[in-house]
């Protein structure tokens, strides 16, 4: 009587599973798709189509539920099976994707990023705008190792590992991957014809000897300057700075310094977006207080007998 009754049973529970099977193809080419997932919603329950399309899914779930399709380069699809057809035709269509630009840099080595002799000091966003200087460019100065040399208000030069000196030949500085060098000089003068900085992303310092990676122009480090996405950060910002120059100074008055400037960004689609950056600076930059014509042709000083002689 026993082995009846579980023979009974065991009859019972094959009838109550649903099996489902089904053959899936591309919608363009009309070919079958290899190892596409169907899942059950809700549940681990699954299969993979075969090397012909087809699949077949034995489930105790009762109908009716919804099967999850998917394959990558392929937009998922979800299907509503309610028990009255167990055989199932699906076309997927291929899905369109939009990556980013990935730039991959690579040593001539094999080596550990954790024995890389490169060190990359960096200032996000929130460093950046916490900073006590007058701009971000001038913020670098307090990065360790970084010598600021200060021409004026706009045109300062970083240096690192030692060396000096107002044009930087051996400093390489990119912004968004775009070498930043001024034409006809060879060497990049600060951020005077750069970035806005409300633009501003990141900004990456290598201070040692990166040319391995960005060339012979890095012999004393590399600067990257990292704008902000207009697909990610859209719509209307502006800063307004004011400031005071020459306090106590025999030179010149104090003055007022104001540095203005807005971003405006928009997203039409996926695809296509733009972005405007304004920026305005007025302040007297600097002040002679020696009024005396130091000039001289062959050694000597106009407007003095040694240029006023006669034959």
């Amino acid at each position: 009587m026993s082995f009846i009754l579980c023979l009974l049973g065991a009859s019972n529970f094959v009838l109550a599973q649903n099996s489902i099977s089904g053959n899936i193809v591309d919608t363009d080419t009309n070919e079958p798709l290899v190892g596409v997932s169907i899942i059950i919603k809700g549940t681990v329950a699954g299969t993979i189509t075969d090397a012909s399309g087809n699949f077949t899914l034995n489930s105790k779930t009762t109908p009716p539920f919804t099967l999850v399709i998917s394959s990558i380069g392929y937009q998922t699809q979800e299907v509503l099976f309610d028990g009255s057809n167990n055989s199932l035709s699906i076309s997927l269509s291929e899905q369109t994707i939009t990556g980013q630009e990935v730039v991959v840099s690579a040593s001539k080595v094999e080596e550990s990023i954790l024995e890389s002799p490169v060190t990359i000091e960096k200032m996000d966003l929130l460093a950046i705008r916490n900073s006590p200087s007058s701009n971000f460019y001038e913020a670098l100065q307090n990065i360790k190792g970084v010598d600021m040399n200060t021409q004026s208000i706009n045109f300062q030069a970083p240096n690192t590992r030692g060396f000096g000196g107002n044009a930087n030949f051996r400093m390489l500085q990119l912004i968004d991957g775009v070498d930043n060098q001024g034409p006809g000089l060879a060497f990049s003068p600060g951020n005077l014809i750069g970035i806005s900085e409300i633009d501003v992303e990141s900004v990456e310092l290598l201070p040692g000897a990166s040319s391995v990676l960005y060339g012979p122009g890095a012999i004393n480090g590399t600067l990257l300057i990292n704008s902000k996405n207009p697909f990610q950060y859209q719509g209307f910002s502006g800063y307004a700075k004011v400031g005071v120059m020459h306090i106590n100074s025999n030179a010149a008055p104090t003055s007022p310094m104001y540095d203005v400037g807005f971003r405006y960004a928009k997203a039409f689609n996926d695809r296509f977006a733009f972005k405007v950056n304004v920026g305005f600076v007025q302040a007297l930059d600097w002040h002679a207080a020696d009024y005396r014509n130091r000039a001289t042709v062959n050694g000597a000083q106009f407007g003095t007998d040694e240029t006023n002689q006669r034959n």
